[in-house]
């Protein structure tokens, strides 16, 4: 986010939109998952009903927001071509066919996506010490039970140690540490609501989706 292409606001906006969440669940993740917006499972209390219908697949919305950020076809006025760079670490299929299903979209609307497959290592190092990448894939496996713990970690929270977005937002931190202090639930609650409804408007990550983690333990395993 602090850097060009994807400090535009209109061009995150526009790769929200030009990623097809429901395809990349069926096809990629065998259906075990699905489309959501936000950082919590449809069924968590801190959930904000806008994410139902946020960010559908939509490549004319896409280049609308294109269009706004000063590119048609995929160049600006003086003919320069707008590219993306997208990389993730090996031994990940899906991230792979993720990306490239994203070029693909893309690519429909003029921009140039350079999608890189790369080790682990080199991968980490590349996100946490460089800001030399524009759009990575991860998990967030980083407790969701409780709001605050969720964003707590360098996908949210931008005063973290290893903001690997990149962004900076003291409203959205203000939000965060506001849900984080307040005791109460239903005092808790409009503070993530409205952490949602920024983060959908601006665009510092897109959220892919909610999937399952499966747990097989012994049946002779109790208490």
């Amino acid at each position: 986010n602090n850097r060009f292409p994807m400090n535009d606001q209109n061009i995150r906006l526009a790769a929200q939109y030009a990623l097809d969440r429901d395809t990349y669940f069926q096809a990629f993740l065998n259906g075990l998952g699905e489309k959501n917006t936000s950082p919590w499972a449809k069924t968590h209390w801190a959930y904000n009903p806008i994410n139902n219908d946020a960010f559908s697949y939509d490549l004319d919305k896409a280049r609308e927001y294109l269009t706004a950020a000063g590119y048609t076809d995929g160049k600006n006025a003086d003919g320069e071509q707008l590219t993306i760079n997208i990389g993730f670490p090996k031994g990940y299929p899906e991230w792979k066919q993720g990306s490239e299903m994203f070029q693909a979209a893309m690519g429909e609307l003029g921009v140039d996506v350079k999608v890189e497959e790369l080790e682990v290592t080199t991968w980490v190092d590349r996100i946490v010490k460089t800001d030399d990448y524009d759009m990575s894939w991860d998990y967030h496996f980083q407790r969701a039970l409780d709001p605050a713990y969720t964003l707590s970690y360098a996908f949210f929270y931008p005063p973290g140690p290893q903001n690997i977005g990149r962004y900076e937002d003291p409203e959205m931190t203000d939000l965060i540490e506001s849900g984080g202090t307040t005791l109460d639930q239903d005092g808790r609650k409009p503070y993530y609501d409205q952490f949602q409804e920024r983060w959908n408007d601006f665009g510092y990550g897109i959220i892919v989706g909610e999937f399952p983690l499966y747990h097989a333990v012994s049946k002779d395993v109790e208490g």
